[in-house]
């Protein structure tokens, strides 16, 4: 009778060390904001500088009152309008790669809110581009009025824990607006840092059709952020050829058939020197005879002039370089004994609103024949 008892015991008492090592506990909702994953190395860094851009990090991270987003973001809405639901969109709802997307939505009351992220390490003044699906669920004639911005100052837009603004940065530049539902649209735009960083910014304001009660559904997915160049990778013209003195201390130094160009800035800016070479061309004596008379002529002798340097025709460029640096330095090369080279220093740099490019007296270099 006693070895009955003694293999029932026997066999409870295993499956309460096999339930103990499994962990049977119920799954409760958490109480605070769940601890944001490790950042992953990421293979692509060079050509996406946003972390979870596409949504795909799990878990999402939870706010009050039961709110859920994509790690590495954080929510924002606007004060006067009205606050929506953020979630997963769980492989359940509608995404454009991968399983996840982050969805907000709302019924009855219209929103003006979005997520957001700051991104360090950026180079100043130079091109970056900001793309990201969108899309917007709602009754036939709503308005989706979706938009990507890029923030040049990299402003924390809403550090409180609620999410809560009631302004968006003011320097931010915005991408054309989606206007069709039910579609997944890229929008896209591009702007220059004033510093090493910029906040990454996705809108959504929907307006309903019509005076029916409406729905309303924002989804983003797939978003980029990467480095571009500036067409042909030469600096922007200045707004003006007139030296503001930003750039001071412009040195030469002939070198065989190169050219160092060096100067200094009042603040750190990037380095390029447009140019051109005025190839050597040998002088033939020309002169016009006016015949006087038979036995008298008078010579009338050319007269040659300095070339006239303007910074705006000239066609060739220094290789860029974007570092911002306060000692500069470039070399050109390929000239010939004879040559004139005509060359302008540029540097861009930040001021308190955009970026400019700053510039110089144009500086007339000639070659000498051996």
């Amino acid at each position: 009778m006693m070895k009955p008892i003694t293999h029932i015991l026997l066999a409870f008492g295993i499956v309460l060390i096999l339930a103990a090592s499994v962990g049977i506990s119920p799954q409760a909702r958490p109480t605070t904001a769940a601890a944001i994953p490790p950042a992953p190395h990421i293979e692509s860094a060079a050509t996406n500088l946003l972390i979870n851009g596409d949504m795909e990090m799990q878990p999402f991270i939870w706010y009050y009152p039961n709110h859920y987003v994509a790690p590495y973001w954080r929510r924002w809405w606007h004060y006067w309008s009205v606050i929506p639901e953020f979630d997963d969109t769980r492989t359940a709802r509608v995404h454009y790669e991968g399983l996840h997307a982050q969805v907000y939505f709302k019924w009855g009351p219209a929103y003006q809110a979005g997520i957001y992220q700051v991104v360090t390490g950026l180079t100043q003044c130079t091109p970056y581009e900001l793309s990201a699906y969108a899309r917007t669920h709602s009754l036939e004639g709503a308005l989706p009025h979706a938009r990507v911005g890029l923030d040049p100052t990299g402003t924390d837009m809403a550090p409180g824990s609620d999410g809560g603004v009631y302004n968006l940065p003011p320097l931010t530049a915005w991408s054309r607006e989606q206007t069709v539902l039910n579609v997944w649209e890229q929008l896209s735009v591009q702007t220059e840092p004033l510093g090493d960083k910029m906040t990454a910014i996705l809108y959504a304001a929907p307006q309903p059709g019509s005076n029916q009660v409406h729905y309303y559904d924002s989804y983003w997915d797939a978003a980029v952020l990467e480095p571009k160049a500036f067409p042909d990778n030469r600096l922007p013209a200045p707004d003006s050829w007139t030296p503001s003195g930003f750039i001071y201390d412009v040195q030469t130094q002939k070198s065989g058939n190169s050219l160092t160009v060096s100067w200094k800035t009042q603040a750190a800016a990037s380095t390029q020197v447009r140019y051109e070479i005025l190839p050597y061309q040998p002088v033939t004596p020309i002169s016009s005879t006016i015949l006087i008379s038979l036995t008298h002529r008078v010579y009338m002798p050319l007269v040659s002039r300095d070339p006239i340097p303007r910074p705006e025709t000239f066609t060739r460029y220094t290789p860029l370089d974007t570092a911002p640096v306060t000692e500069h330095q470039v070399v050109i090369t390929g000239i010939q004994p004879g040559d004139i080279v005509m060359l302008v220093p540029l540097s861009r740099r930040p001021t308190a609103t955009t970026c400019t490019t700053e510039t110089y007296n144009p500086l007339v270099i000639k070659f000498e024949r051996l």
